[in-house]
C-alpha cells in the first residue's frame, strides 16, 4: 500500500489553481489589421490554430505533472507491506558501547556502519506508524517522543559517538517500555536494535523485566548486528604498584586475550623521569591472564608520578591496550568490620573469611589497609567518622545512635557493605534503613527466608550475572571467575522491586528468585547489599577463588576508586581537599590539557571537589589555580571501561530464548554494500527520490516544447 508520512503537505496541490486560471481566464486582446496580400491564407491560419490548441493541452499537463510530482515528493509517500494490517510503533536502539569503535584494516567500524542503519531502520514504516531513536550509552535514554515523522532525530547522529562504557543495550529496553502508549493498545511494538551484538551488553534480568511490562502486546525485536563477525582483542587488564615483603617494589601488570589462539605483543612501562623504559615480551593465549612484573629502584622517589602502560602493537580496540598506574603516595584506607560475638575460634567467627580477604588485598597493594574490628556492642557513633568502608556481617541490630549515625556517615560519602545472614533481625533493617518513601540505606525491604537446598543436595545458583557492572568485571567469565558455580542454601526474600525508583541495580540474582546482589547511591554514599553470608552458613562463597577479587571490586567500589585514586570513564569522581588547600581556589587539568570546573561539596563536616566530566581517558591533575598541575597537581586516572574487552558475541538462540512470546530475527549487512537489505526489502520504500525524478522530466519535457518545439513551429505559447 501506498502512504503518506506527511500528508499535509498534499494541501500543496491546490497550486494546481494557478495554471488553470491563467489557461482559461488570462485575457487576449486581438487587433484586426488589414493585409490584403495575406487573404489567400485563412485556410492555413485555421489549421494553424487547431495545432496551437493541441499544444497548450500538452504544455498545460507537463506543468501540471511537474507540480503534483513536487507536492507529492514533499508529503513523503512510501510504499509498505503489512503483514498483520497493524500500526506499528518502532523504537530503533543505537549501542554506543565502547565495542562499536573496533576498527579492523581496511573496513568501517561498527558505529560507522550503524549511521546508515539507523536512518534505515527509522524510515521502514509506512502511514499511522511511528518511531523514536534511544541512545544505548551509559544511562541509556530517548532522544525524543515516539512521532510520525521521526527523520528530524536523524541530525542528533552528528553528535553522538562511542564512548569508552560498554552499551548497556538490554538497560534500553527499560526506557522502551516507559515510552509504550497505552492508548494504542492494538499497534505493534518493533524494537530494532543496531549493535554489535556483544554479550555483555545484553542482560537476561533486563530482558525478562521488559517481557513483564508489555504482557500479551504483539512484540518483533530486530537485531542489525553491525559487529565484526570473529573479533580478537587484547588488553590490559589491570597493573598496581605491589610492594613485596623484603622492601622490594615492583609494578604488577595483568593482560589478557580474546578471540585468538595466541599472540605475541610487547608491554611497555614509561612516564617516569629518571628511568629508561621497561619492555617485556609476552605470548598471550586466548580466556588467559598473563602476569608480567617490572622493578622499581627501592630509591626512586613515586610522590605524584604515573606510569604508563603501553600494549605493542595497538588492535582493532586501542583503548583498553594502555593502563595509567597512579604511584602517587596517599593515605591508608580505613575500614570497620562489625560481628556479632559467636565463639572464640577465630576461623568461626562469622567476619573471618572476610577480614582474611581483606588482609589479603592489603599484602597486595601499596599501603596496608587499616583493618577495624567491633562487635555490634563495642561499636560506637565516633568509630564511624573515620572510615572510608564499613561492612556488616550478619549483624543482628545495632542500637538507634548507630542506626543514625551509620546513616548519616552513608550519605556523606562512605561506603557500606551488608552481608545478611540467620541472625539479622528484619524487622529492625526495615524500620531503620528499609524506608516507604525510597530514601533509606536498602534497596528494599527483607521478607521471609527462601530455601534453595534440594533433596539430592543441590543448592540454588547465581543467574542474571551482570558483567558490566563494576562489581563483576572480569569475574562472570568462565575462564577469569566462577561466579555461576556458585552455590545457596538459603536467603531473604525481596518484598518490592528494588529497580523502581532507578537508583539500585542488582548485578546477580539466586536461581531468578530473588536477588542475591545489590547496590545503589544514597546520596553520596555506596550501598552493596549481599543477600549472602559472609561464611559458608548460607553459601560456599568464601570458598570460592573468586571471593579475594569479588572483595577487591568491592573495596574500590565502595570507596568510589579513592583507593587507588582510579575510575573509570563516565563515571562521577569525588576527591578529598587536603586540608591546606580548602581556601585554595582549585581546578582540574585534564588530559589533553584543558582546566574543568569542578564542584565544592561538603559530605560529613569534610569537603571535597566533584567532578562529573569525565569522557577522556588519561592522567587529571588537581592543583590550586595558576599552579604548575605537574609539580603541584595531585594526579588521579580515568581509564576506559573494560567490559567490553571480551568480545564474546551474543547467540541469536539465547536471545530467542529469553524472548518466547516475541518474534526475534538477527540479520547482518552485506559484506559488500553494508546495508541490512533484508529489512529495506521487506518493510518499505520511500517514493519522494522517484517523483523528484520524474518532476525534473517534466520540467524537462516542458522546456524543451516551449522553448525549442513550439517556436520551429511557428506556435507562440504565452
Amino acid at each position: 500500500m501506498i502512504s503518506f508520512l506527511a500528508p499535509i503537505a498534499l494541501f500543496g496541490l491546490s497550486l494546481l489553481a494557478i495554471p488553470l486560471i491563467l489557461h482559461l481566464f488570462k485575457p487576449r486582446k486581438v487587433h484586426n489589421v488589414p493585409f490584403s496580400s495575406l487573404r489567400w491564407l485563412r485556410d492555413s491560419t485555421q489549421r494553424l490554430s487547431k495545432r496551437f490548441q493541441w499544444h497548450q493541452i500538452l504544455l498545460f499537463l507537463l506543468r501540471v505533472g511537474f507540480i503534483v510530482c513536487l507536492v507529492a515528493a514533499v508529503a513523503r509517500p512510501v510504499l509498505s507491506r503489512r503483514d498483520d494490517g497493524r500500526f506499528r510503533d518502532r523504537f530503533v536502539i543505537l549501542d554506543l558501547g565502547r565495542g562499536m569503535n573496533y576498527r579492523e584494516p581496511g573496513r568501517p567500524t561498527p558505529f560507522e556502519v550503524a549511521r546508515g542503519s539507523v536512518a534505515e531502520a527509522l524510515n521502514m514504516g509506512g502511514q499511522g506508524d511511528r518511531a523514536t531513536l534511544i541512545l544505548a550509552d551509559r544511562s541509556p535514554t530517548a532522544v525524543g517522543p515516539v512521532v510520525a515523522d521521526s527523520d528530524l532525530y536523524l541530525s542528533e547522529l552528528r553528535n553522538v559517538a562511542p564512548g569508552m562504557f560498554p552499551g548497556r543495550v538490554s538497560a534500553a529496553f527499560d526506557e522502551v517500555a516507559r515510552m509504550i502508549d497505552p492508548e494504542r493498545e492494538d499497534a505493534h511494538l518493533e524494537v530494532v536494535v543496531i549493535t554489535d551484538f556483544r554479550y555483555g551488553g545484553w542482560n537476561h534480568g533486563d530482558i525478562d523485566e521488559f517481557s513483564r511490562r508489555v504482557g500479551d502486546r504483539p512484540l518483533s525485536i530486530n537485531v542489525m548486528d553491525v559487529g565484526p563477525i570473529a573479533p580478537a582483542n587484547a588488553w590490559i587488564v589491570d597493573a598496581r604498584l605491589v610492594e613485596k615483603r623484603g622492601g622490594d617494589r615492583v609494578i604488577r601488570v595483568r593482560a589478557g586475550a580474546a578471540g585468538t589462539d595466541f599472540e605475541e605483543r610487547r608491554i611497555r612501562l614509561t612516564g617516569l623521569p629518571g628511568l629508561d623504559d621497561y619492555v617485556e615480551e609476552v605470548m598471550l593465549h586466548d580466556g588467559r591472564i598473563e602476569t608480567i612484573e617490572f622493578p622499581l629502584p627501592g630509591t626512586y622517589e613515586l610522590d605524584r608520578q604515573v606510569a604508563r602502560v603501553q600494549l605493542e602493537p595497538a588492535d582493532a580496540l586501542p583503548d583498553d591496550d594502555v593502563y595509567w598506574v597512579n604511584l602517587d603516595q596517599r593515605a591508608d584506607f580505613e575500614v570497620v568490620v562489625v560481628e556479632p560475638h559467636r565463639t572464640a575460634i577465630v576461623s568461626l567467627q562469622p567476619g573471618f573469611h572476610l577480614r582474611t580477604a581483606l588482609e589479603a588485598i592489603a599484602e597486595d597493594g601499596k599501603h596496608a589497609l587499616k583493618i577495624r574490628r567491633f562487635t555490634p556492642d563495642t561499636l560506637a557513633p565516633d568509630d564511624l567518622a573515620a572510615a572510608h568502608a564499613v561492612f556488616l556481617v550478619d549483624v543482628p541490630e545495632l542500637s538507634g545512635a548507630l542506626a543514625n549515625a551509620l546513616d548519616y556517615h552513608v550519605r556523606a560519602g562512605t561506603g557500606i557493605a551488608v552481608f545478611l545472614g540467620p541472625s539479622v533481625d528484619r524487622d529492625f533493617y526495615n524500620t531503620h534503613w528499609a524506608l516507604p518513601d525510597g530514601n533509606g540505606l536498602l534497596p528494599a525491604p527483607l521478607g521471609g527466608i527462601l530455601r534453595f537446598e534440594r533433596r539430592d543436595g543441590n543448592l540454588g545458583r547465581l543467574t542474571a550475572l551482570q558483567a558490566s557492572h563494576p562489581l563483576l568485571r572480569d569475574l562472570v567469565d568462565p575462564h577469569a571467575g566462577d561466579l555461576g558455580q556458585i552455590g545457596v542454601r538459603a536467603a531473604f526474600e525481596i518484598e518490592e522491586d528494588p529497580l523502581r525508583d532507578g537508583r539500585a541495580s542488582i548485578p546477580a540474582t539466586i536461581a531468578n528468585r530473588t536477588p542475591a546482589i545489590m547496590s545503589r547511591t544514597v546520596d553520596a554514599g555506596q550501598v552493596v547489599l549481599f543477600n549472602l553470608t559472609a561464611d559458608d552458613t548460607w553459601s560456599d562463597l568464601p570458598r570460592r577463588p573468586v571471593f579475594i577479587p569479588l572483595m577487591d571490586r568491592l573495596l574500590n567500589y565502595l570507596t568510589a576508586g579513592l583507593l587507588r585514586r582510579t575510575f573509570t570513564a563516565g563515571s562521577s569522581v569525588t576527591l578529598p581537599i587536603p586540608v591546606n588547600w580548602e581556601e585554595e581556589t582549585l581546578t582540574i587539568t585534564a588530559p589533553d590539557g584543558s582546566v574543568l570546573a569542578p564542584r565544592r561539596r561538603v559530605l560529613g563536616g569534610k569537603t571535597a571537589l566533584q567532578l562529573d566530566d569525565t569522557r577522556q581517558i588519561g592522567v587529571y591533575r588537581m592543583h590550586p589555580a595558576g599552579e604548575d598541575p605537574e609539580r603541584q597537581g595531585i594526579p588521579f586516572v580515568i581509564h576506559a571501561d573494560r567490559a567490553d574487552s571480551i568480545p564474546r558475541r551474543m547467540n541469536d538462540e539465547v536471545l530467542s530464548n529469553w524472548l518466547p512470546h516475541a518474534s526475534v530475527s538477527v540479520m547482518r549487512p552485506d559484506p559488500v554494500t553494508g546495508r541490512h537489505e533484508a529489512i529495506a526489502a521487506s518493510r518499505s520504500h520511500a517514493l519522494a527520490p522517484w517523483l523528484v525524478v520524474l518532476a525534473a522530466l517534466f520540467l524537462a519535457a516542458e522546456m524543451f516544447l516551449a522553448h525549442w518545439y513550439c517556436p520551429r513551429l511557428g506556435v507562440v505559447w504565452k
